[in-house]
């Protein structure tokens, strides 16, 4: 929302000049807002830049390979704790065996990109992701991992910011499917394994959460959008460690044909609104909405998701919401040139910084 704030105030027996100052705040909460850059059905020339120009944007990720964007500052590095579906990458080679990212080409990209974030490991609790901390034993594996892929990238660059690997909601119950291993479970037991083991907390800058709630209705996806960044920013502070969220969204279309569901414009911009807020109040450092564009056709189960941008470079209502999120705030400060002979009629309180639904015609 952009406030209209007033630059002109009468006195009694002068006139004060007034100097303005344009601020860029992320809604009102310091939060960084972006995106999983997906440019599947993306206007022509589009790149991460463009993308996050569009909405305000400042991060954003992409997967499989963590060695790329070095021309885009926003550029937050994934490395998967690779499995047989997914691509590792060794001597700039794509290979398909587990575990398969080299440490010493890691370093030295990581010496390259100084400052970034960087994401060790894709929904840790999800078999159809990084499957890596489904059980205590199998979080041993990935503690060693981390330990070793962490201290390359912070040899290589002292100043990177490396999290622990995500999860997919911190319960899955309370997110509206039991489908899963609790992302609360495998943190636990990944960084439990890693402390018992190396007789110290691993050295992370956050905790990583993606977060979907099932509810496509928008009947309870507020409540359960609200339980899993509640529990896990509570979890995080217990660390003495922020929160961050790669992954955030919801499902916009049916499974099996991909078909649009049947929600409107105001459900969807009210309900990026809320989280957005959210996310916010629980101090969450950054967040990415998934995805950037429609990612449909192909129709498979992982392109069934809300956009932000659509395919003529126009803003969808969730790309809208965000917009308004990140949207400049004008502040006024008065500079007077002589004293006044009267005491100035206050302006009245200052207004909250928060996003407002902003609806946008259905693409």
């Amino acid at each position: 929302m952009r406030y209209v704030i007033p630059l002109g105030v009468i006195y009694a027996a002068c006139a004060l000049v007034f100097a303005l100052s344009v601020v860029r705040v992320t809604g009102g909460s310091g939060m960084q807002i972006g995106t999983n850059y997906v440019p599947i059905q993306a206007p022509a020339g589009e790149n991460p830049s463009t993308a996050l120009s569009r909405f305000g944007g400042t991060l954003y990720d992409a997967y499989d390979n963590p060695f790329t964007g070095v021309s885009y500052p926003g550029r937050v590095h994934l490395v998967r704790f690779e499995q047989a579906n997914h691509v590792g990458i060794c001597g700039g080679v794509a290979v398909y065996t587990a575990h398969s990212t080299c440490p010493a080409e890691i370093q030295a990209f990581a010496a390259t990109v100084p400052g970034r974030w960087w994401v060790l490991g894709n929904e840790l609790n999800l078999t159809g992701q990084d499957n890596a901390a489904r059980t205590p034993q199998d979080a041993l594996t990935y503690a060693h991992w981390w330990r070793t892929i962490s201290g390359a990238i912070l040899t290589g660059d002292p100043v990177a910011k490396v999290t622990w690997g995500s999860v997919w909601n911190f319960n899955s119950a309370s997110a509206g499917n039991a489908c899963c291993v609790n992302g609360s479970d495998a943190l636990a037991w990944s960084i439990g394994a890693y402390t018992a083991h190396y007789g110290s907390a691993p050295n992370m800058a956050a905790v990583a959460l993606s977060v979907y709630p099932q509810d496509v209705s928008f009947g309870q996806a507020d409540a359960q959008f609200a339980a899993q960044i509640n529990a896990a920013s509570a979890y995080a502070a217990s660390l003495g460690k922020p929160l961050v969220v790669p992954e955030w969204g919801v499902r916009r279309r049916n499974f099996g044909d991909c078909s649009l569901l049947a929600q409107s414009d105001a459900q969807r911009s009210a309900f990026t609104t809320t989280s957005l807020n959210t996310m916010a109040s629980k101090g969450v450092l950054w967040a990415l909405f998934f995805a950037s564009h429609d990612q449909v056709p192909p129709c498979t189960g992982d392109t069934i998701g809300a956009w932000l941008i659509n395919a003529d470079g126009s803003l969808t209502a969730e790309g809208l919401a965000l917009q308004a999120f990140a949207a400049p705030v004008v502040t006024a400060t008065a500079t007077p040139t002589r004293t006044p002979t009267s005491t100035p009629t206050p302006a009245g309180p200052t207004p909250t910084r928060t996003a407002t639904p902003i609806a946008s015609p259905t693409p």
